[in-house]
């Protein structure tokens, strides 16, 4: 707790120079139990905001699913609003953007009945270069021979994750935990660099797919129970 007392006093916003966007951050960090960012509020912010719109999308995308029109609508309204702002963003700044798409396996695009609409799309994602330099965790498997254990398990994961990347906002529900913290699906593409990401994301996921406590699954706890024998750190005795 004294961590988060520290980062609170750190980033508090001032009352004599008010902003809006460090508030909504602190605030979210303040009510959320567990939660001790490791950057400064500003750096922080696009990840607060995702979590807090993911319980919304999350209940958005349940009224889509039971038939309301309106929930339909809405989630068709933001994922234009959604794919609009990339494509003009793409415009203005090609080199920042085509670094992004150039790691990613899809791109989110509107596509409609008219040809020529179409063809500038598909030369819009050529400039992007989208994909060029992505890796596809679904592919894993299939280039490692004689794949088993824990090995197949972490990529039936990280390729659940990867497809739930392309369905937000049905991904978020998905994997909601009814009601309860999300599982926090990594923004960018699985990678050396983001590993740690992915795979704190795949905990959750196998938590998530077992009540809290896989290790209480017959396939699993063997895994767990050879981990402590040779893994586990000694005791210290008390004594040199």
């Amino acid at each position: 707790m004294a961590a988060k007392h520290r980062w609170l006093a750190a980033n508090a916003p001032s009352d004599k120079n008010y902003d809006g966007l460090n508030r909504l951050v602190w605030e979210h960090v303040r009510d959320s139990p567990g939660m001790i960012p490791s950057d400064d509020w500003q750096s922080h912010a696009p990840t607060a905001l995702v979590e807090m719109v993911q319980e919304p999308l999350s209940h958005l995308a349940q009224l889509a699913s039971n038939g309301s029109k309106r929930a339909m609508v809405e989630i068709l309204s933001l994922a234009r609003q959604l794919a609009t702002f990339l494509e003009e963003e793409a415009k203005k700044n090609p080199p920042r953007w085509k670094k992004l798409a150039e790691r990613q396996n899809t791109w989110p695009v509107l596509m409609g009945q008219k040809d020529e609409h179409n063809d500038s799309v598909r030369e819009s994602l050529r400039k992007l270069n989208v994909g060029a330099k992505a890796s596809d965790p679904r592919q894993m498997a299939g280039r490692v021979r004689g794949t088993r254990g824990l090995t197949l398990l972490a990529i039936e994961l990280l390729a659940r994750l990867e497809r739930s990347r392309g369905l937000l906002p049905q991904g978020v529900h998905d994997l909601c935990n009814k009601g309860k913290l999300p599982v926090r699906i990594p923004t960018n593409p699985f990678s050396a660099d983001n590993a740690e990401e992915w795979a704190a994301a795949a905990w959750q996921l196998l938590c998530k797919d077992h009540g809290g406590h896989p290790e209480k699954d017959a396939k699993l706890a063997p895994y767990g129970r050879h981990r402590e024998e040779h893994y586990a750190q000694p005791k210290p005795t008390g004594r040199p």
